[in-house]
């Protein structure tokens, strides 16, 4: 049986390699740590109790949050960047960049998504008083796994955005807000997918299908609006 302690040694060479990776934040490191820390508490192999849970979870919590500064930060570099390239092109007394707000208003969102999931964790897997508790808890845990997921995928799509626009057709400014939504829940069930096919767990399949439903719902909603905006047209143009 292994201690908290042995744990955390281990899971040092994830913030190693972290640090290596150039400039580039891996957005993955917190999920495959919370993954292999959870499963070892699960199969009993890490004694349970208060203390080493807490110190379990403070650890996680400060790996999430070196991955959510350092994304944070190459993102207002970017953002730099990107206003003075755009310098040259604005006009006297035009104001900076609306896109450089829509960026850090997605970025913020997933910040949100990430701080509500490590709240429930703390207040419910990580502050059991036993091993029963913790199962008790296990169902709970995961719903806030999965939000931690989106978060953290939310995030990496700023970044994405930030460093290849080629990629995407549309800035934020003019995709709807449905759509942004509809392209949110496609990448989590993919994330989802990814995620049983690395470790067979069913819950991941029934994740995929509650986003898919949701993308479904907000891309008959953008759909709608676009329709509406077109109607809204053509009768100014009649007019």
């Amino acid at each position: 049986m292994e201690s908290a302690e042995q744990v955390l040694d281990e899971t040092e060479n994830l913030d190693e390699d972290q640090e290596n990776e150039e400039d580039q934040p891996d957005l993955n490191a917190p999920l495959e740590l919370l993954s292999s820390v959870s499963a070892r508490l699960l199969r009993g192999e890490i004694p349970t109790n208060p203390r080493r849970l807490q110190s379990l979870f403070e650890h996680i919590q400060s790996v999430v949050g070196d991955v959510v500064e350092a994304s944070f930060a190459k993102m207002s570099s970017a953002l730099d960047e990107m206003e003075t390239a755009h310098e040259a092109l604005r006009g006297e007394g035009e104001d900076e960049s609306e896109e450089a707000q829509a960026y850090f208003e997605a970025f913020e969102l997933g910040r949100e998504h990430i701080e509500e999931a490590l709240a429930i964790m703390q207040d419910s897997f990580f502050s059991a008083e036993n091993f029963e508790d913790l199962q008790e808890f296990e169902e709970e845990f995961r719903e806030a796994e999965v939000q931690l997921a989106e978060g953290l995928a939310r995030v990496e799509t700023a970044l994405m955005q930030i460093d290849n626009p080629e990629l995407f057709d549309v800035s934020p400014l003019a995709s709807s807000e449905f759509v942004e939504h509809a392209c949110g829940a496609f990448a989590n069930s993919l994330d989802a997918l990814s995620e049983h096919l690395t470790d067979g767990e069913p819950h991941h399949l029934k994740f995929v299908l509650e986003e898919i439903d949701k993308a479904r719902g907000f891309v008959e909603a953008a759909l709608a609006e676009v329709e509406s905006d077109e109607e809204e047209a053509d009768e100014e143009e009649a007019v």
